[in-house]
């Protein structure tokens, strides 16, 4: 009897240790870092993919799988009526399982984003490898060519657009998804194009650039914004954190800052059951260069430089603020404000005409700036004599 046990508990065990009977060896994976998505055409897009190439990422001499020359990655292209069937059209011609859990970044293509990007985003996230911590830009044309750029520094350029987007908004897929479901809150997207090295022609690549963010209203394209705009959202997502501040105190000449630390205080006023608000800015900078040599011991020469300051602070984030107030977007979330703190107000007066109201609801833009340490108080430096 007790041979009998043995012989069906042996018999069980073995059933549970099956092994790697199913598994996918890593040699037949293609690893995804970065996937495009452009429309062409109502109903039909064109979804692109970069992947490492690693026999080609150890010296100048790879190439391969398609690429043309030295490049370590492989990039192709696929057309379906939406993205897993454009994924499809790729796989039919790809030896590689293709693998998306290693995505670092999604790049949305302009065109696809004036339109309506939401089923699109539907399609990607209901995909068991993706994943919510991948970045997300707009790019500022197509997608596809940002895939095909040439950066210096980075051997694949879904690596260069990561490196970027850390140092810009860095907005991953899933703040971009909550936002789209925020009440009185719109998205903002980074806006990623190509540009040419300014090298007066030696070794010209086709390089990457972080320029501005895509202002949404819902899941559609409404403007991108200008240089000094996008300082004005990065301010009023608290992105401005040891940043670079430029500001013009007189006739070609500028005082160089870095922003140290800083707070943001939004509140709001009922006036005639409307909403007015006021942003509170309190910045303190670092002094890097005194390009006009201010004495900045001299309390009214502070006083002029901070005010200067501070006119450049709220001249960016006013800029962004009636901008979007214009076409009745709300990318800081002025009603989302308002929701949190009072959604009796919000659902009965509100939610129904927030954009139509918007151009009219007042904003008020408050800064006060310190310059907390001065490296240069004015010294002339003279030729010896």
């Amino acid at each position: 009897m007790k041979k009998i046990q043995h012989i069906l508990f042996v018999f069980v065990i073995a059933l549970t240790l099956t092994g790697c009977w199913d598994r996918t060896e890593v040699n037949d994976l293609a690893f995804i870092t970065s996937t495009g998505i452009d429309k062409l055409e109502d109903n039909l897009f064109q979804v692109s993919i970069q992947v490492p190439l690693p026999s080609a990422m150890g010296g100048p001499s790879g190439g391969g799988g398609g690429t043309s020359g030295n490049k370590p990655y492989y990039v192709d292209s696929g057309i379906g009526r939406n993205v897993r069937e454009a994924n499809d059209d790729m796989q039919r011609r790809m030896s590689r399982e293709l693998y998306f859990a290693h995505r670092r970044v999604i790049i949305l293509g302009e065109k696809l984003a004036s339109e309506g990007m939401e089923r699109s985003l539907d399609l990607i996230l209901e995909h068991p490898e993706s994943r919510l911590s991948t970045f997300m830009l707009v790019a500022k044309g197509n997608a596809m060519d940002i895939l095909t750029s040439s950066p210096h520094f980075e051997q694949i350029p879904a690596e260069a657009v990561r490196e970027l987007t850390k140092t810009a908004l860095k907005m991953n897929t899933r703040e971009i998804i909550n936002q789209l479901h925020l009440p009185g809150k719109d998205p903002i997207i980074p806006v990623v194009r190509t540009v040419t090295t300014q090298n007066n022609g030696q070794d010209e690549k086709i390089e990457l650039q972080i320029d501005g963010a895509a202002i949404l209203k819902d899941d559609v394209l409404q403007f991108m914004t200008n240089d000094q705009e996008a300082l004005g959202i990065s301010w009023l997502l608290k992105r401005m954190y040891e940043k670079k501040l430029t500001v013009s105190v007189r006739k070609e000449s500028e005082l160089n800052l870095i922003v140290e630390d800083y707070k943001l205080k939004p509140s709001y006023k009922i006036n005639n059951k409307l909403p007015e608000f006021t942003i509170s800015l309190f910045v303190d900078c670092n002094l890097l260069q005194n390009e006009p040599d201010l004495n900045l011991e001299d309390p009214d020469i502070y006083s002029l430089a901070t005010r200067k300051i501070e006119e450049e602070i709220k001249k960016q984030v006013a800029g962004i603020i009636n901008h979007a107030k214009s076409v009745g977007v709300d990318p800081y979330g002025l009603g989302w404000l308002v929701y949190r703190h009072d959604n009796k107000l919000w659902e009965e007066n509100l939610s129904k005409n927030w954009r139509e109201l918007l151009p009219d609801i007042k904003v008020a833009v408050n800064v006060e700036a310190e310059i907390a340490v001065i490296n240069n108080k004015g010294i002339k430096i003279r030729e010896a004599t």
